[in-house]
């Protein structure tokens, strides 16, 4: 989560689109940039490896609603409070409705996500290892490395992946995230590998935007398709998170570090609804950070990690008032009860 931050501070907050091309700036801000942008593709990878073996629970969906209309409600009174000039009638009717009006792109994905995954999960089970590698490579290696470039001959995004923002490209990082749960990957190498294979990525995500715009300026005299290797469904993006999960798969926290994690990790989907929130976003994030591109290429990027730092401080901070406040509520007791109740209805319905 503090590297989707870092991110969006680094594209929001208008520093990615500020400092001089091919500068010494640029290089860092970009693998700066290059290197936290697998996290999305992390998450849901970790969906998958964390919901094969995972009882499906309509409550948890539930709570993490609940906590997305907590804040995009909430956010928004209190801009209608003391910046009423930024919130109009739409923005107040809309926070009501924060999956249909697709606020938060990341939730309203996964929350259909949430729906299919029984069926994905039932297919891992069912379908056999072989056949179930074959198949996701052949899909990973169509949807990651072929199709962006069919993408950009057709001019159109046919399949509708939206660069990896998509219900659809969640349900294949699911599939693979769940395969590495189940029938473990590449289990004998050591995880310096992985660091490695990590590190490469990124610099062969940075590569191919250098690559493919300077061939581009010698075919069309303009740079075009350099970001054809950079969004969230590109292989190196996708073997940046693969990297960064079987890293961390292999990383056995301990003592207070094991406490730490215990204690933030509730917390953090509530720095990323804080934060992009689109009246944050707009009025408290948008091109504030530019102005570090005039820094010397050091302190810029310490600037710019610290800054991401602080956000991910302070809304881990906030959330943690949010999470006090459902548990005095019994926000998650309540509704597993109440699915309790409704899985008890619906099985005496069949019943009879």
């Amino acid at each position: 989560m503090f590297m989707v931050v870092l991110v969006h501070l680094l594209g929001h907050g208008g520093l990615a689109e500020s400092v001089e091309k091919y500068s010494l700036e640029f290089f860092i801000v970009y693998l700066l940039g290059y290197a936290a942008k697998c996290s999305v593709d992390c998450f849901v990878l970790i969906s998958g490896y964390v919901g094969i073996f995972a009882k499906h629970r309509y409550s948890s969906l539930a709570q993490l609603w609940l906590k997305v209309l907590f804040y995009s409600v909430g956010i928004t009174l209190i801009f209608e409070l003391l910046r009423p000039e930024v919130v109009g009638k739409k923005n107040l009717i809309l926070s009501f409705f924060p999956i249909l009006s697709n606020q938060y792109w990341y939730f309203t994905s996964y929350f259909f996500l949430f729906l299919f995954m029984p069926f994905l999960n039932a297919a891992i089970n069912n379908v056999g290892r072989k056949r179930l590698l074959l198949t996701l490579s052949v899909i990973v290696l169509l949807t990651s490395v072929v199709y962006p470039l069919t993408m950009a001959a057709a001019g159109s995004d046919y399949l509708r992946l939206s660069g990896g923002y998509s219900v659809l490209w969640f349900m294949i990082l699911y599939l693979v995230g769940a395969y590495i749960r189940k029938y473990g990957f590449l289990r004998n190498v050591r995880r310096i590998w992985f660091i490695l294979s990590f590190v490469v990525s990124v610099i062969l995500t940075l590569g191919s935007k250098l690559a493919i715009g300077f061939f581009s300026m010698r075919i069309f005299s303009t740079v075009k398709y350099d970001s054809l290797y950079t969004h969230y469904q590109s292989v190196t993006i996708l073997i940046s998170a693969l990297s960064l999960l079987l890293i961390f798969e292999r990383t056995d926290f301990k003592g207070v570090w094991r406490k730490i994690i215990a204690a933030i990790s509730p917390l953090s989907f509530g720095v990323y609804l804080i934060h992009d929130n689109n009246l944050i976003r707009e009025n408290l994030i948008k091109d504030r950070f530019a102005g570090m591109a005039e820094y010397p290429a050091v302190v810029m990027a310490l600037s710019i990690t610290a800054s991401a730092l602080c956000v991910f401080a302070v809304c881990i901070g906030i959330d943690g008032i949010r999470e006090l406040l459902f548990r005095v509520l019994g926000v998650r007791s309540r509704l597993e009860r109440l699915e309790e109740r409704l899985r008890k209805r619906i099985g005496n319905r069949k019943a009879v």
